[in-house]
């Protein structure tokens, strides 16, 4: 319908030339093409269900323990991939540790202040994804000498695996409404982190498949094995080629932003 009339005008503006009506007919032609502007459909949040009390509950600084038993190290607990607490569960958006390490209390009451302060309790929701400091960190004091047993206990953190959720947050809100807020939070935390929307989902570094839609990702630069981050929404698969006994990766996506590969030799 739109061709026809315009095919119209551009008739009318031939045949107006000789009565000077030829200018005016092409400035109204201009107009009605740059006229013509299409919109994103605004999301819908009649689903989203805001909780009783939105924000980030207060965490014990040490945990309630009839007895407190020393621990060693056990560094298989901040080692590997986590395999609880890796998916989202009510939010839209969270952070996702990158690699593994501890969380003191400063840390979460950073979150939790940070997050807090700056969320709107009407649209918005945030959760905790971890527990509280359960794990015994044992020092002695300055000044002692060599032996005499396990020091005294001095303050407890929280372990955190590759791929565990830290703080998820949903509501009536948009990515770019939330993102500064938990960048900010990330970059503070004594691991790498990512700010992930719902639809990123991780793969299975057995089965090497993803777990909402069928895709084959590749391994990262100059890594064959490689745990991958990315958007289960897309339809755009992920493509790699591997050449000779080394394994190079062109991994691209259309329509997305942004795939964080890291390298399996961090673990």
């Amino acid at each position: 319908m739109l061709s026809l009339f315009k095919s119209a005008l551009v008739g009318l503006a031939n045949t107006g030339g000789s009565t000077g009506l030829q200018g005016v007919l092409q400035s109204h032609l201009k107009v009605l093409s740059a006229g013509m502007k299409t919109y994103e459909v605004p999301p819908d949040y009649s689903e989203v269900v805001l909780p009783e009390r939105p924000k980030l509950k207060f965490l014990n600084k040490v945990p309630n323990f009839k007895k407190a038993r020393k621990e060693m190290k056990k560094l298989r607990d901040i080692q590997g991939p986590a395999q609880t607490a890796n998916t989202f569960t009510k939010g839209q958006y969270g952070i996702v540790a990158l690699g593994g390490g501890y969380l003191h209390f400063g840390h979460m009451e950073m979150m939790r202040l940070t997050i807090n302060r700056r969320m709107d309790p009407r649209t918005t929701f945030a959760r905790w994804r971890i527990n509280a400091p359960y794990k015994p960190i044992t020092r002695k004091g300055l000044g002692q000498r060599m032996g005499g047993g396990k020091g005294n206990i001095d303050h407890y953190v929280t372990p955190v695996k590759y791929g565990r959720m830290i703080v998820e947050v949903g509501g009536r809100l948009e990515l770019g409404e939330v993102e500064p807020i938990l960048k900010e939070v990330a970059k503070k935390l004594p691991f790498p982190a990512k700010c992930p929307e719902r639809a990123w989902q991780p793969c299975s570094r057995s089965s090497r498949t993803w777990s909402r839609t069928t895709r084959t990702p590749g391994p990262s630069r100059g890594s064959p094995g490689a745990t991958c981050w990315g958007s289960g929404g897309s339809s755009a698969p992920l493509t790699s080629t591997t050449t000779g006994s080394t394994a190079e990766s062109s991994t691209t996506r259309a329509g997305c932003e942004g795939v964080a590969v890291v390298p399996s030799n961090t673990f």
